[in-house]
């Protein structure tokens, strides 16, 4: 969880930016 929340900080292109957003999004799904 916390290295895909340092990886959305960094400079990166929008597909990599998306694909970890959804990662993201499916952590807080599968850990409320």
């Amino acid at each position: 969880m916390y290295k895909e929340k340092s990886l959305l900080i960094l400079p990166c292109p929008n597909m990599v930016y998306i694909v970890q957003i959804h990662a993201v999004l499916l952590c807080y799904k599968f850990w409320p």
